[in-house]
């Protein structure tokens, strides 16, 4: 759930991305170069991916994923330089694609039935996909209205959902170590 609200809020800002950078006054042209510049970026962390995966463990990831992707939002909106916007896209979106293999490595170690492991992936991809389409909607409003506030309540709003689903997730696995012991 954790990882599906991040890669929803960002379906849901690369909906309104190239109205984004239209409003910076950044050339068509250029929003292409900032795509490639995500898949460098993408390449990079998936070589950096492994290592960092073997120094922290995936509940340390998912809390700096908390605060770097609700500043991932934030500075989009607080920084309208469209060279910074552009290294930050560029950079948020290459680690969010490069890590998604340690989370489905982690997701299948958990299964106690090896045997479900394509619907377990299934299903996180169909969440997803889900959250992916619902997210857009829900944020149209808010950058409908301002295209930098939207960005920056975006942030804000996935900061305060990833931090109640890490706090609820904790205490669930909290209260099922107990029951099992």
């Amino acid at each position: 759930l954790f990882f599906s609200f991040i890669g929803s809020f960002f379906i849901g800002f690369m909906t309104f991305r190239e109205p984004y950078l239209l409003s910076l006054d950044l050339a068509v042209f250029y929003i292409g170069i900032i795509s490639a510049w995500s898949r460098f970026a993408w390449r990079w962390f998936s070589h950096l991916i492994w290592r960092i995966s073997k120094r922290f463990t995936l509940s340390q990831l998912m809390v700096f994923e908390m605060f770097f992707f609700a500043l991932y939002f934030v500075s989009v909106a607080l920084f309208p330089n469209i060279y910074f916007v552009g290294v930050i896209l560029a950079l948020g979106l290459g680690y969010m694609y490069a890590r998604e293999p340690i989370v489905s490595q982690h997701i299948i170690m958990q299964l106690p039935d090896q045997s479900y492991k394509s619907t377990v992936l299934s299903m996180k991809s169909q969440l997803w996909m889900l959250l992916g389409v619902v997210t857009p909607l829900l944020l149209w409003y808010l950058v409908w209205l301002d295209v930098f506030l939207g960005q920056y309540r975006d942030g804000i709003a996935l900061w305060w959902l990833l931090l109640f689903v890490l706090l609820g997730a904790s205490w669930l696995l909290r209260r099922w170590k107990q029951r099992r012991l």
